[in-house]
């Protein structure tokens, strides 16, 4: 019963504590782009906070490339990862158009500067030049050829049409990076493939309790593997360029949940 009482207290300590950071940053924010400053540090100063109220420990193996524009491919578990990669670089994300109304997540896709698409097949040319958009200002931009959160586990099949932007845009070289990110340790205990739904959002899981029992968990650790760029991706047809990314992050995904990528 106190163990009970105790997680409900931290979920609620969490939330208040989550609130209070954002109400005191996000008008800051939005203030400044008003004025046409740069808010990447301070996003990225937001979300590092906010990972650390919620309990994330972020481990980073590998650098983000320093080429510019920067085009990272990664899978996707839940809404963690936009706090997880948004604490690391001002990165920006591609998300489906749906998640903009969504509570707290469609907030948290805005602070990001996301790029809201249509990823049905009439739309892909339109989606496609929001993405060169953002990729021509010299931005880092990450998209989840996914297309869907996944267990934690296994990686879905990858959608092909995105890895578009890398031959197609004519204004710059973009770089992709193939990137993984899993949850590995609760309370710096392994997490077992039966407790993966208490972390991963997919499926029929509903966000809100889906959160809240997240926010009643302990110290999560966060594995961020961000792998060796693609090498001459202009030359490479979309095929070509999803087949070699999901076998990057494949493999990226098997090194870190067996314990090869070495914990900091």
């Amino acid at each position: 019963m106190q163990s009970f009482l105790v997680c409900n207290l931290i979920a609620i300590y969490r939330i208040i504590l989550t609130a209070i950071v954002t109400a005191s940053l996000l008008p800051i924010i939005f203030f400044l782009r008003l004025l046409n400053f740069k808010t990447g540090k301070i996003k990225c100063f937001y979300m590092r906070v906010v990972c650390r109220v919620i309990g994330i420990k972020l481990i980073v193996h590998g650098e983000l490339s320093k080429l510019r524009p920067l085009l990272i491919a990664s899978n996707h578990l839940s809404y963690i990862d936009v706090l997880a990669y948004g604490s690391l670089a001002p990165i920006e994300f591609v998300s489906k158009k749906e998640v903009s109304g969504w509570p707290f997540i469609g907030i948290l896709a805005k602070l990001a500067d996301t790029v809201f698409i249509d990823r049905s097949r009439s739309k892909s040319l339109e989606s496609r030049k929001k993405m060169d958009h953002k990729l021509n200002e010299g931005n880092i931009l990450l998209f989840f050829p996914e297309a869907t959160s996944n267990d934690g586990t296994n990686i879905l099949p990858f959608k092909s049409s995105l890895f578009d932007v890398v031959k197609t845009n004519t204004t710059a070289t973009i770089t992709l990076q193939p990137s993984v990110i899993a949850f590995t340790r609760i309370n710096n205990l392994p997490i077992g493939n039966g407790w993966k739904s208490l972390f991963s959002w997919y499926g029929e899981i509903g966000f809100t309790q889906h959160l809240w029992r997240f926010l009643k968990l302990g110290c999560t650790t966060v594995e961020i593997s961000l792998l060796e760029p693609i090498k001459d991706g202009q030359s490479m047809n979309r095929k070509l360029l999803k087949e070699l990314t999901e076998k990057s992050v494949k493999n990226g995904m098997s090194d870190v949940l067996s314990g090869r990528k070495k914990l900091n």
